[in-house]
């Protein structure tokens, strides 16, 4: 016996089972009850939001309509695509200028036995030029009895002149909530017990579209039949046990620079992309942000007592205000990262500044005291990376001097002796945010994992030697750090550094230099015959051979 997938048993047949298209389904059924109903209409949306479901239940409303039984057979043979009044194709595979004339004279023809002669174009953007301009005519002043509705998923591309002549219905994305409950409701049609928070799930993976969730709903019910858990879900999606962005947002809440990395490296190992990791994230920041402002309706999610707490610790160190910072700026690392050649550093730096914001740091070995976290009071959007201030500088500020009456009226900018006062704190040595030592650098191994071009570059150093400030390297791998590439190298790591954060930073290496081959290449110059003429003219010769790099920094 064959198997009918959810999708298509559960396929809606009346209006008021269309699931989040309220306004449309109102609108076009008044337009039947009035008699108000036009020659031809453009239903858009994205994917799996009711288009062509609503195009057949439409058609069946005015031919085959649900309280006439004696039409009953003729409303299943629509919703079959059978019936002979209520034509329907696929402007994909019928998208030429022969297709439409046929469309043409088939409206010509009175229908067999029903109110009108409909045709249904679904994906009509995908017409060519010539088939819009053979419909115009016909779509302008069409036959008393026919009718066409135009199903898309862009109408950008449908021409002005077509748009012009339709009523035009936008099918919204479902909302997960809504989206939820009709996955609950299919499953106690069906008889399996779900727990709702795996439905959540689902729903939120379904992206809006009904079609998808419920396809996903298929997947989930071919492993288990009896049952559909929380656990079962993220194993058939690859997500981890406990969501990857609640262990991001709970480091981030506690400023722990090396756990979020820590928690992203783990989320990249089990098999997330980062562009969904950011994108989670936000969501995450979104419902902790309503959480902390309306309580639990205002999130608007079938909670669990795991998922409850994480937003009460997550909504309780974080302000409402950085909240929606961080939704913004994850949801522009998403987008970013998408179309980035380095999606992971994306994502990563955008983490580390919602780190940074809060004053948290990456700790440092020779520090006693633990890291202090900060909450902003006001945070109007999330700052790139900043030093950290102590508290000595604090207490050292600078005071405006007071101005005489022959010097400039008072300003709220500095005046020239602050601005050299700041110059010169500013000069300072300040303490610094990664710490010059082997954790430092293993935290700076970790996060350029995953970019492969960086970590080649990195791994032909070697292990480094840490001295105060400094990072020495002997002796690197000459197949993969070629010596004539050393400076370039040299600078390259150091500025890298830098911007993770080692400000101060210095990046030294030593290449211990092969005699033997300096001797042999000694011997071939001199006796090069360019070399010996040119000795001969300066009545001199070659003592020493040095690489040219080395040269250059005598």
């Amino acid at each position: 016996m064959s198997y009918t997938v959810l999708a298509r048993r559960y396929r809606p047949r009346r209006f008021e089972d269309l699931v989040g298209q309220e306004a449309v389904s109102a609108t076009l059924s008044k337009a039947i009850a009035s008699g108000r109903v036009a020659h031809a209409y453009l239903f858009c949306g994205t994917r799996g939001v009711g288009k062509t479901t609503s195009a057949r239940i439409f058609a069946a409303a005015i031919n085959a309509p649900e309280d006439e039984t004696d039409l009953a057979k003729v409303r299943e043979a629509i919703f079959r695509g059978e019936d002979l009044d209520v034509q329907e194709l696929d402007g994909a595979s019928n998208r030429g200028i022969n297709e439409a004339k046929e469309v043409i004279a088939r409206s010509v023809i009175a229908p067999l036995g029903g109110r009108k002669r409909i045709c249904i174009i679904d994906e009509v953007h995908m017409l060519t030029r010539e088939a819009f301009n053979a419909l115009l005519k016909t779509m302008e002043e069409p036959p008393a009895h026919a009718m066409f509705i135009l199903c898309t998923t862009d109408p950008e591309k449908v021409p002005t002149t077509i748009l012009s002549r339709c009523q035009r219905y936008d099918f919204r994305p479902v909302s997960r909530e809504r989206l939820a409950d009709h996955l609950h409701d299919v499953m106690q049609q069906e008889g399996v017990e779900a727990e709702m928070e795996a439905l959540t799930l689902v729903a939120e993976a379904g992206r809006g579209s009904v079609r998808d969730a419920l396809s996903l709903l298929d997947r989930v019910l071919s492993a288990d039949a009896e049952s559909v858990t929380l656990a079962g879900v993220r194993e058939l999606l690859g997500l981890a046990t406990v969501s990857p962005a609640q262990l991001v947002a709970r480091s981030i809440a506690d400023a722990d620079a090396q756990g979020v990395l820590s928690a992203l490296a783990e989320a990249f190992q089990s098999g997330a992309e980062p562009e969904e990791v950011a994108s989670d994230l936000a969501a995450c920041f979104r419902d902790a942000m309503l959480f902390a402002v309306g309580g639990v309706e205002s999130v608007g999610l079938h909670l669990s007592e795991g998922r409850r707490e994480d937003l009460e610790v997550i909504s309780a160190a974080l302000p409402a205000d950085y909240l929606a910072s961080g939704v913004g700026l994850a949801d522009e690392a998403a987008r970013s990262a998408k179309y980035s050649s380095t999606p992971r550093a994306v994502v990563e730096a955008m983490l580390l500044k919602l780190v940074f914001d809060l004053g948290g740091r990456v700790e440092s070995d020779s520090s006693s005291k633990p890291t202090q976290k900060k909450k902003p009071e006001q945070v109007r959007e999330v700052k790139p990376l900043a030093r950290p201030k102590s508290s000595e500088a604090k207490d050292s500020r600078p005071t405006p001097p007071v101005l005489g009456d022959a010097q400039r009226p008072q300003s709220p900018n500095p005046s020239p002796q602050s601005s050299r006062q700041v110059t010169e704190s500013s000069r300072e040595p300040l303490k610094p945010t990664v710490a010059v030592n082997a954790s430092g650098w293993a935290t700076f191994l970790a996060s350029v994992e995953g970019d492969v071009r960086s970590e080649v570059r990195v791994e032909s150093f070697g292990t480094p030697t840490f001295l105060a400030d400094c990072l020495s390297f002997q002796n690197p791998d000459p197949a993969s750090f070629p010596t004539s590439q050393r400076i370039a190298e040299q600078e390259w790591l150091q500025s890298a550094l830098h911007r993770f954060g080692m400000v101060g930073v210095r990046v030294e290496v030593k290449i211990q230099v092969d005699h033997e081959d300096v001797k042999s290449t000694m011997q071939k110059m001199q006796g090069h015959p360019l070399v010996e003429s040119l000795a001969r003219a300066l009545e001199g010769e070659v003592v020493g051979v040095q690489i040219r790099s080395e040269a250059r920094d005598v």
